[in-house]
């Protein structure tokens, strides 16, 4: 009896809660109409939980009826303020002391309690990738390829007769490896343990936000306490800082020693040893750093792979004009420069065709006031609002993009070839109608290395590998839980070695 009492309780209280909420939520004041109601006697709090489920539905009316100006679409969280496109150019320029990204990302990840808040304290992550991925690309891609070549013998069935695969687990591993060459070096790219712990963090990390925003803000400290996976996030944690401990402490002998065979030679998180400021260097902070690092770069650059082979299964008429190009530019060789990816212009025109069918996020990108912005037409963003764009409608409106429900895999190849456009609509580029990576001065700072990495997967898979889709499994699905876009992991393709 005394177990019912208090279950029924603890639920009164959280059902009060959300009642209560849903009544002053109509007296709060803001910017722009709130769009997903049912009916003008609909509770907020049930307005809340249908955005879990049917965020696209909510945000296709929001985009429908204010498209040109904003409107309001309410999270269990929180709610955020959908802008029209047109504040792009005001915004984009926007320090992060004003409009901030990071305090998005943790705000997005509840970072109290999945131990992110440390991202706040300073931008040493951006600032890896801002000045030592990209300004040494050709440098990182290089190493990159070379465990790549490795894991397509180890991780993919080298069979010549089709056989069943599950690709987005085989190219998680991929990317997995590929990145902590680059992060870490050689002795994480083929640790079972390294491998394990950067697939397993990101699951941890996003599982617990979401059971999380499932309750009231005020009954969060009670929750955390019983959850799982925010008891393996600590494990995660734990064990990143146990990984990287010795190789930050083998540097710093190294580097007193002026010995140029250094264990760790121009890795990220090498760069991060050494420019680290202040309490950046803390084993703790780096350890947690390079997680989120892994998280961003293996989650976003496996599901865009697994996409774009789903869309050359539906699509096979591009499977032979792709590796055309492919011969054109490589011939037999199956190592890409820089230079060669560059040239690759139609598989680029592809993907960035397969990156409008397949956003990994509906509200793209997302910021969070840090002060007061009132905008040239009057429209002001208070403090401490969450604001996004409509990415994956502005992808998919006839009126910027036409036949927008036919996969063209040429479009922007087509659109690079007119005059002056050769340097425009590159799958890396970021304009007001394709926000896949972002835009401004905040746009996502992997996005060179990450964009070359899938081109030279997919371009492997399409040299070596045919693929097709499992019969009577049916085609690519994906999810949405709120904003976020997940592929069906269920979803699975038939591959055979080319002879």
């Amino acid at each position: 009896m005394f177990d019912t009492f208090n279950t029924s309780y603890f639920l009164y209280i959280a059902l009060t809660f959300l009642v209560v909420s849903s009544f002053t939520n109509a007296f709060i004041k803001i910017p722009a109409p709130t769009v997903g109601y049912r009916s003008l006697f609909e509770p907020t709090f049930l307005l809340r939980y249908r955005f879990v489920t049917s965020a696209k539905s909510i945000i296709q009316e929001g985009y429908e009826k204010s498209k040109k100006s904003a409107f309001m679409v309410k999270r269990l969280d929180s709610d955020l303020l959908v802008l029209s496109n047109k504040y792009l150019d005001e915004l984009r320029l926007l320090p992060n002391t004003k409009l901030s990204n990071v305090h998005a990302q943790v705000k997005n990840m509840l970072g109290k309690y999945t131990y992110t808040t440390f991202l706040l304290e300073s931008d040493q992550h951006v600032r890896v990738l801002q000045n030592h991925l990209t300004p040494n690309l050709q440098t990182f891609l290089r190493r990159a390829e070379e465990e790549l070549d490795y894991s397509f013998q180890a991780d993919i069935p080298q069979n010549e007769d089709w056989t069943e695969v599950d690709i987005q687990r085989i190219l998680r591993t991929m990317v997995a490896r590929a990145s902590l060459k680059v992060f870490v070096g050689d002795s994480a790219c083929r640790n079972p343990t390294w491998i394990k712990l950067c697939l397993d963090f990101p699951i941890n990390i996003f599982a617990t936000a979401f059971v999380m925003r499932l309750f009231p803000p005020f009954l969060h400290p009670m929750i955390s306490w019983f959850l799982p996976t925010r008891y393996w996030l600590r494990q995660n944690l734990t064990l990143a800082k146990k990984l990287v401990t010795p190789i930050i402490k083998d540097h710093q002998i190294q580097a007193t020693s002026n010995l140029d065979d250094r264990t760790v030679k121009g890795t990220l998180l090498e760069w991060m040893i050494e420019n680290a400021r202040g309490q950046e260097g803390n084993p703790e902070t780096l350890s947690a750093r390079l997680m989120i690092l892994s998280m961003a770069s293996i989650h976003s650059t496996s599901s865009a792979i697994a996409a774009a082979i789903f869309d050359l299964c539906t699509h096979p008429e591009y499977i032979g004009l792709l590796r055309k190009e492919l011969l054109d530019v490589v011939g037999d060789s199956r190592g890409f420069s820089k230079q060669d990816l560059n040239r690759l212009r139609k598989l680029d025109s592809f993907l960035r065709e397969s990156q409008r069918f397949n956003p990994p996020i509906l509200l793209s990108p997302q910021r969070v006031a840090v002060t007061d912005i009132t905008l040239r037409d009057g429209l002001v963003i208070p403090k401490d609002q969450s604001i996004a764009f409509p990415s994956a409608n502005l992808m998919t409106d006839p009126t910027l993009v036409p036949n927008p429900e036919t996969f063209d895999a040429f479009r922007s190849y087509r659109k690079r070839e007119q005059p002056g456009k050769s340097m425009m609509h590159m799958m890396v580029s970021t304009e007001k109608d394709h926000l896949y990576f972002g835009h401004g001065k905040q746009a996502c700072p992997g996005r060179f290395f990450a964009a070359n990495e899938i081109k030279i997967i997919v371009a492997r898979l399409l040299l070596d590998f045919e693929f097709r889709l499992s019969e009577g499994k049916g085609g690519f699905r994906t999810w949405t839980v709120d904003e976020m876009c997940f592929a069906d992991p269920r979803a699975r393709i038939e591959m055979r070695r080319r002879m």
